[in-house]
């Protein structure tokens, strides 16, 4: 009994929850309830106050529990339909000896009115108003009505409030109409506002997938990153991904309640399907164990790299459409970075590749040079050893040993990429001095140097190539050319010129450039003058010695990369 009495309660008065439109007319139930008990408890009419108070106790009563009948059953029309007919049938008994047309009740019967534009027809609606009319005049007029007066003298008396009821049917139902409308647009508003959430959403797990697929470079999380993300996007039961990796072939599942069977079925199913999965570049739905799944290849160019696949989304047609337009932007996700990983394995190789060449190349440019000339020394020490002193032996060992210690820092700085920056000071032109006074020792060479301008206008690379290019010019005047004297002029100006002569036995280098492999030296030298945009010119014949002279511009972009030779 307690529980009956407090769902009346609670359904005889509205809550926060209801619609607005029940709240209304809720709200004007009770208003007009109010309203018109008081009016009609303070009227001058010749009802005893003891018949007043039990009409108002009646109506209070009956409010309160068509209110929970009404909202038990808010929705079935046809169940609305017999409830504002018993509400009208009790209003017009209570019209009728309260006082008809001029009852204060007439306001608060406004209350069917009221629903019947809300929850039903409009043509029920007004014929819920004729009826309350009819009943508050003819049948009042008929039953209490003073018999001097005729019926027509009694409508033309109250015209006027028949006019009002009637406008305020029409602006009820006006209102009732905008209600729906608000309501409606409401509906839709909140529907895009759930999508733009959902959107806001797989955009923010779209943009983290993307920073972290193109993050990882382990094969094996990329890959699980990738199906973890499928069925996060997607929000479907199960994701998948199958590959192949030495030689067994693999598959991921992201769905835990999936058995072992059905994972399993799946795995035959494209294994034995792989090739014609792999080989088309449109998704495919298959059906295994009576599940549907949609698969997409991924590949790597025309390389296949796996399957990526996902359990069809049940429900509507649009679901199953974005769900689709997800799992084929994921595979063009992960294609792009499978591609990603396999280019930065390859730019690994590459760069590898390309700091071999660096050393080997900066090692024959002035190590071997400086090797040859220790080996020289030597040699000559060897042969004069019984004619000189132990004080000049002495020497000349100190000088063979300054000259390997400095051999093993040019291999140490070659082999770690080091500068001619060492300590914040630039010594490119110290470094040229000392590789000349190594050879002058240890071959009894003349060499000179000159400089004309200001080294300060080179970029490190400049001066790194440069230095370079000396170390080898020299390097072959010696050791192939036998040369014993060798001049050194380096100009700097509005451009670099360069120029290395020697009085060596010199070679014919048209037979060289048509037709036998060129030489490690000379090739080098075209390569690193090339790499400044700049030009060699060769002039040497048999007996006569070599001259090379190198011009390139001054200002080049410091990033340009050394060739890989």
């Amino acid at each position: 009994m307690i529980s009956v009495q407090g769902k009346l309660y609670k359904r005889g008065f509205f809550s926060s929850n209801e619609p607005d439109k029940i709240k209304i007319i809720y709200l004007y139930r009770y208003l007009s309830l109010i309203i018109t008990s008081i009016f009609y408890l303070i009227g001058n009419t010749n009802h005893p106050i003891q018949k007043k108070v039990i009409i108002i106790v009646c109506i209070t009563i009956s409010s309160v529990i068509i209110n929970y009948l009404y909202i038990k059953n808010f929705g079935d029309k046809s169940k609305i339909i017999l409830l504002i007919l018993i509400e009208t049938i009790g209003n017009s008994f209570i019209l009728i000896p309260s006082g008809g047309i001029n009852s204060p009740y007439i306001w608060y019967c406004l209350n069917t009115i009221l629903i019947t534009s809300i929850e039903l027809d409009k043509k029920i609606c007004w014929i819920n108003l004729i009826i309350y009319v009819f009943c508050s005049t003819f049948l009042s007029f008929s039953l209490f009505g003073d018999k001097n007066e005729s019926f027509l003298f009694l409508i033309d008396k109250e015209l006027n409030l028949i006019l009002s009821l009637c406008l305020i049917t029409i602006l009820i139902q006006l209102l009732s109409k905008y209600m729906e409308k608000i309501e409606g647009r409401s509906i839709r508003l909140s529907e895009d506002n759930k999508q733009l959430k959902e959107s806001m959403t797989y955009t923010m797990e779209l943009y983290e997938a993307v920073h972290l697929l193109t993050n990882e470079s382990n094969k094996q999380k990329l890959i699980e990153l990738i199906t973890d993300y499928t069925k996060k996007i997607t929000r479907t039961n199960t994701a998948l991904f199958y590959y192949v990796r030495n030689s067994k072939s693999k598959i991921i599942f992201k769905n835990e309640e999936m058995n072992s069977k059905i994972k399993e079925n799946i795995k035959n199913y494209i294994l034995k399907s792989y090739d014609e999965l792999s080989k088309e570049d449109i998704i495919k739905q298959v059906t295994v164990d009576n599940k549907k799944f949609v698969l997409s290849p991924i590949k790597l160019g025309c390389i296949p790299c796996g399957i990526l696949g996902i359990e069809a989304p049940k429900g509507e047609m649009q679901n199953y459409n974005e769900a689709i337009d997800q799992l084929l932007l994921l595979s063009e996700l992960s294609s792009i970075a499978f591609r990603r990983l396999d280019l930065e394995k390859e730019t690994e190789r590459l760069v590898i590749s390309e700091e071999q060449n660096r050393i080997a190349n900066e090692i024959h440019d002035s190590v071997l040079q400086r090797l040859f000339s220790i080996s020289c020394g030597i040699y000559s020490i060897s042969k004069r050893v019984t004619t000189l002193n132990e004080e000049s032996i002495k020497e000349e060992l100190n000088t063979i040993r300054n000259s390997i210690n400095s051999t093993m820092n040019e291999l140490r700085a070659a082999v770690y990429g080091l500068s001619f920056k060492k300590g914040g000071t630039n010594n490119f032109i110290v470094d040229i001095n000392n590789f000349i006074d190594e050879i002058k020792k240890l071959n009894g060479s003349n060499v000179t140097f000159q400089l004309i301008g200001d080294t300060e206008q080179l970029n490190l690379l400049q001066k790194k190539y440069l230095y370079r290019i000396i170390c080898e010019g020299i390097g072959n005047a010696v050791r192939h050319g036998r040369a014993k004297n060798i001049q050194v002029v380096l100009g700097i100006k509005d451009n670099i010129i360069l120029e290395i002569n020697d009085d060596g036995t010199g070679f014919n280098y048209e037979s060289i450039g048509k037709g036998q492999e060129k030489g490690l030296g000379i090739d080098n030298i075209n390569n690193l003058v090339c790499s400044l945009n700049g030009k060699v010119h060769i002039n040497t014949s048999i007996g006569k010695g070599t001259k090379i002279k190198i011009s390139m511009p001054l200002k080049i972009f410091s990033s340009i990369e050394e060739d890989v030779i």
